[in-house]
């Protein structure tokens, strides 16, 4: 995600790391939309969901994350950011002067609460954790994260029951859980039996 694309600042196009030139002169051979099922660390290959075997000198297994649903995420008004069409439909939304309620105090939730409040929306900002991005830096770091964006306007709901309020055209829905919100890691890496990762 881009602040930038999402306060308005560029154009969604802006976002590309790299044009296709610049991928070209990288001599990488790209398997997109494919799944890595198996690896063969002594063989030094990864197994594709085809049955496919992809040889390599040097592996970075980057399994991304998998963002946290709520009950009520499909209702209008409210979204789960994950790509660049989410931040669009977000800002899009943001365009109407909402208030806005963050849930999940992670990169992606800091980073809108920060945007939301540079254009001058009034945010709250909720996590079950004591402090913001505490899962990515500790305790001591996410305070002064935590501090930044108080001192910037935006209201925190911290280390607390998960409770939102979501108002939508319809009808107001509430949101109860104590499973917080943000993202969890993608952790279903099954390396092949006696396998060292």
């Amino acid at each position: 995600m881009s602040k930038q694309v999402l306060s308005g600042a560029w154009q969604p196009e802006r976002v590309r790391l790299r044009d296709d030139q610049a991928i070209d002169k990288l001599d990488a051979e790209f398997q997109l939309g494919r799944r890595a099922v198996g690896l063969d660390a002594a063989g030094r290959k990864v197994l594709l969901d085809g049955g496919e075997r992809v040889a390599f000198d040097a592996l970075v297994i980057a399994t991304g994350v998998t963002p946290r649903r709520l009950p009520g995420d499909d209702l209008e008004g409210v979204h789960v950011l994950r790509t660049l069409d989410d931040a669009l439909a977000l800002r899009a939304d943001l365009l109407a002067r909402p208030k806005v309620v963050v849930v999940g105090a992670g990169f992606l939730g800091v980073e809108v609460a920060a945007v939301a409040r540079t254009v001058g929306l009034e945010v709250t900002l909720v996590d079950p954790l004591p402090v913001p991005m505490r899962r990515q830096f500790g305790d001591m770091i996410g305070k002064l994260v935590g501090q930044t964006h108080s001192d910037h306007g935006v209201a925190l709901r911290l280390d607390d029951w998960l409770t939102v309020n979501v108002w939508t055209p319809a009808a107001p829905v509430t949101i109860r859980t104590a499973s917080g919100a943000g993202s969890t890691p993608r952790r279903k890496v099954r390396p092949a039996r006696g396998t060292t990762v």
